[in-house]
């Protein structure tokens, strides 16, 4: 034990060394020593010590260590030191925590019976206080740390649902065992993770999902509190935090999908179908009688769309399953465009699905529905579709589902009945402006560049003074630099602007006139040096 006080040693081969030890050793100590003295060491080093490689050891030796504590009074302690762990500056200590630290903690927390009445309640209670505070500015990182101790979780509170479901005693070990299919669970961030390790085996796993499936489907939850507890507690809370999250804060929709994606896939098709699902459709409500609700502060507007289409709808595959997204999609569309209320949910919903190829095809789906819409409002609904377009183009480099895209946008683009139709016009100039520098070069270059060119020369002959500006500001803001095609047609489309602009914003017209001279100029010394080369 001498180097056990070595925890200051001004080495830190000699401190990693010591933080080993104190795992190494857990087994063979005294049970009082081990929930003092080496718990209380192993503390200071993961709050002191400046080493990543020590703190990472120190995580190590209190996975082992929970293993082997059996004095509850310990556990407030142990919670603090697993808030520590997740919130260290280092990604391999964080890493560490997930892999050994909180699979130990939680396997002791079953054991006391404190997963459900303290250790999930409380890390729900800390991301709703954030959420309180964060109005003017959420802690991104710590809701990240939170949610992802609650995703490191969902094996764990699956397997006490098990464990303690009416149909244990039935759980008997003969005849043939049922398989698992492969991809039944969602691969486990740590082996410690995996349900059929907490459970104790595979065959024990495989009997009981069977008798759970079937309790499911023919006999209820009645009386089965560990599950009741998930359906009439966990989830509603969810649901009513996720409804305060921030729908542009693209990483908190991500978050929250990823955490419910791994919630329905762990808990299972029947589960996610009975339970899931009409709890967020009650929410949603989606019917032509709530068109009102849709506006304003309505839940359609908030993140509970992106998080349930992607993080609920996108857990299973089948073809029922796509046509329930495709077919929701559609009906927040209409409802959002009908009640004139804002169109971000649904953006967020695209953005999150746009990153996966997968659905790719499924998107243009919906958005052809959007531009076929028969409604009175035709118009706001196919605007509407158009940012979704963008946020394709900026993700998909396939050539067929560009193509598709380019011909519907160059559909809104040459239909006379949207020739003066303004804002139509400026949501095309917006969203060119955004996914041009991440559009695939040949479509830029191909498609959107000489379309920024033509609605400069229309523009030209705008009367509307307001109007002309007002393209010309988007334009201006949306210009993009393809060399390639710098004579052809960006160097024409900012004489054009500059035309606008002499007359109506002189400022603007000194910025074009040292833009165009630039540009010549780069032009004409390429020109020049194309003979030697």
């Amino acid at each position: 034990m001498r180097d056990v006080f070595q925890i200051n040693h001004k080495y830190p081969e000699r401190r990693l060394l010591v933080a080993e030890s104190c795992g190494d050793l857990a087994p063979y100590l005294p049970k009082e020593i081990r929930s003092s003295l080496v718990l209380a060491m192993l503390q200071q080093m993961l709050m002191e010590d400046k080493a990543d490689m020590v703190r990472e050891a120190v995580i190590k030796s209190l996975g082992i260590i929970m293993g082997y504590i059996d004095d509850p009074d310990k556990y407030q302690q142990g919670f603090e030191l697993l808030l520590t762990a997740l919130g260290d500056p280092s990604e391999r200590v964080v890493s560490a925590t997930h892999q050994v630290f909180l699979p130990a903690y939680a396997a002791w927390t079953m054991e006391l019976g404190n997963l459900q009445s303290h250790l999930i309640p409380t890390l729900l209670s800390k991301i709703e206080k954030l959420l309180r505070e964060g109005e003017h500015g959420l802690d991104e990182h710590k809701l990240h740390m939170y949610l992802s101790a609650l995703q490191s979780l969902i094996p764990s509170l699956f397997a006490i649902v098990l464990q303690n479901a009416p149909f244990t005693s039935k759980a008997k070990l003969q005849g043939d065992i049922p398989q698992i299919e492969v991809t039944r669970f969602p691969r486990p961030i740590s082996p410690l993770q995996d349900v059929a390790t907490i459970i104790g085996s595979r065959e024990q796993l495989a009997i009981l999902l069977q008798l759970y499936d079937y309790q499911l489907e023919h006999e209820g939850t009645t009386g089965w509190e560990t599950l009741l507890w998930v359906v009439n507690q966990l989830l509603p809370q969810l649901i009513e935090i996720v409804s305060r999250i921030n729908v542009a804060s693209t990483a908190c929709v991500h978050e929250f999908s990823r955490y419910f994606w791994r919630l329905c896939r762990t808990f299972g098709k029947i589960f996610t179908n009975t339970k899931v699902k009409p709890q967020f459709q009650e929410i949603l409500r989606l019917s032509e009688e709530n068109i009102e609700s849709a506006a304003g502060n309505g839940v359609l507007t908030k993140a509970t769309v992106p998080i349930y289409a992607t993080g609920v709808l996108t857990c299973y595959n089948q073809e029922e399953d796509r046509k329930l997204l495709v077919g929701f999609l559609e009906d927040v569309m209409t409802m959002l465009s009908l009640s004139h209320a804002p169109l971000d949910s649904l953006k967020a919903s695209f953005v999150e699905l746009g990153t996966n190829p997968a659905y790719h095809e499924l998107l243009l789906t919906v958005l052809w529905y959007g531009v076929v819409h028969t409604s009175a409002l035709v118009s706001s609904v196919r605007i509407a579709t158009i940012p979704a377009f963008g946020t394709i183009m900026e993700t998909v480099t396939q050539r067929e589902l560009l193509e598709r895209v380019k011909m519907q946008l160059a559909s809104f683009l040459e239909d006379p009945q949207y020739q003066d139709q303004h804002s139509l016009q400026t949501e095309i100039i917006r969203t060119f402006g955004r996914v041009g520098p991440n559009a695939e070069p040949r479509f830029r270059d191909e498609f959107v560049l000489p379309n920024l060119h033509k609605l400069a020369l229309v523009n030209n002959q705008q009367s509307v003074d307001s109007k002309r500006l007002d393209i010309a500001t988007y334009l201006f803001e949306a210009y993009i630099i393809s060399e390639e095609l710098m004579v052809n047609h960006f160097l024409p489309g900012l004489r054009c602007l500059r035309a606008d602009m002499e007359q109506l914003s002189p400022e603007h017209e000194v910025i074009l006139s040292s833009m165009i001279k630039e540009c010549e100029q780069k032009v004409e010394n390429k020109t020049a040096q194309e003979p030697q080369g």
